[in-house]
């Protein structure tokens, strides 16, 4: 097991806004290392940034610069953070990603701010969305009030309107309004529960005694397609120490799993549905175990004392590495370009034969070309031919081994 660890050094770098897409470029990284399994212990529970990042990350899979793509070119959109973290996720072998649990979803307001949630969802499940002043003069009631429940009550009405498909249908097919955005994202909401359903674990034995679930907080279906799912909760005990760790927790009737269960059970190739509870213990397989108590809690045994350090005991690595890995493909990505653009000047320079269609430069800006449209693979395979040979053609003509010589002594 390898600690991926977010120091300081790595949080300067990947800073405090717009952080997804750095993130992603660290992760990268972990596939080409060989990592089998792959747990992310972040929540990435919103939408990302609706800014291209062409500019800061396309440099490192070796892409044009941002002047020669037009801002209307298809690849500005590969660049999306959440485009860069759907297909990362994709490209994983094994990989688990996290959500966390919420009270009920109206458990955590007061008496009044609930009935006033409802009486404001319920208009707005008639898609009428006046604007929080004149809904307060509607229904009698406080200003800021209103304004404080105002989305809420519209994520409410949509959770609710997410369960009757025609009235979804006429949401989504009427004039656009707020509780438009509101239907999509609890329609996809939905979709990664089911997800999350299907996989729902074993019968347990005293499932009262677990802890119980009433809302499930979680990511976008798109970021799910390929990655398992698992809770990311970790609660101190009474005391404020990290004593146990729930790996199991009761959510309506089915049990779900701790994201580091879901990572094991990953790891071993072994599917949630299959694990079960057995002898005070999670059975994973015939060959592994994992103790915990009736409550579905793991009593952890911190391997660290007086004289070993966290570190000393589970191996670390700072993100900060990953990201430097990252600079190493981007620095030899600049060079290649920079030697097609070199040899483009020995080619127009002197005279190898090449007519302008079949110039070194022709093919440069061919491939230009098929980047700005979107044509990646055929742009790298240009790309490809020119480096492996068009490059040693020209390299071997006899006029340019003697520019190279003279330039040489």
């Amino acid at each position: 097991m390898l600690q991926i660890s977010l120091d300081d050094f790595a949080a300067e770098q990947v800073g405090k806004t717009d952080i997804r897409h750095r993130l992603v470029r660290a992760v990268r990284q972990l596939e080409r290392l060989g990592a089998r399994t792959v747990l992310i212990d972040f929540l990435f529970l919103e939408e990302g940034s609706p800014n291209s990042f062409y500019q800061e990350e396309s440099v490192y899979d070796g892409l044009p610069p941002l002047e020669a793509v037009h801002p209307s070119s298809p690849m500005r959109a590969i660049y999306l953070e959440d485009h860069l973290l759907k297909e990362t996720l994709t490209d994983l072998s094994n990989v688990v990603i996290s959500y966390y649990q919420l009270d009920g979803e109206l458990q955590r307001y007061s008496a009044r701010d609930r009935e006033t949630l409802q009486r404001m969802a319920e208009i707005f499940a008639e898609n009428a969305i006046p604007v929080a002043d004149v809904l307060s003069r509607q229904l009698d009631l406080d200003a800021a009030l209103v304004f404080r429940l105002y989305e809420p009550a519209l994520e409410l009405a949509a959770s609710r309107l997410a369960e009757q498909p025609q009235r979804i249908a006429d949401v989504l097919s009427g004039p656009q309004t707020p509780l438009t955005t509101y239907v999509r994202s609890a329609q996809d909401h939905r979709q990664v529960l089911k997800k999350i359903e299907g996989s729902a674990t074993f019968s347990l034995q005293q499932r009262d005694l677990l802890v119980e679930a009433a809302e499930l907080k979680v990511p976008p279906s798109s970021f799910t397609e390929q990655a398992s799912l698992g809770f990311a909760d970790f609660s101190p005990d009474d005391n404020g120490n990290y004593r146990c760790m729930p790996l199991v927790a009761r959510w309506n009737v089915r049990v779900i799993v701790h994201q580091s269960l879901a990572a094991v059970a990953a790891h071993l190739g072994v599917k949630l549905t299959a694990l079960r509870m057995k002898n005070k213990g999670i059975r994973i397989d015939h060959e592994h175990l994992i103790p915990v108590e009736n409550a579905g809690r793991l009593h952890i045994n911190w391997p660290m004392n007086d004289e070993k350090s966290w570190d000393a005991v589970i191996p670390q690595l700072s993100l900060a590495a990953l990201l430097k890995l990252a600079r190493y493909d981007a620095d030899l990505h600049r060079m290649r370009h920079n030697l097609r653009l070199y040899i483009a000047v020995l080619d127009a320079q002197l005279d190898t034969g090449y007519d302008a269609i079949d110039s070194c430069e022709a093919w440069l800006n061919d491939v230009l070309v098929k980047y700005a449209i979107g044509q990646i693979d055929a742009a790298q395979q240009t790309e490809k031919w020119i480096d492996q040979e068009r490059i040693p053609q020209l390299l071997d003509l006899p006029q340019v081994r003697k520019v190279l010589r003279a330039a040489q002594k």
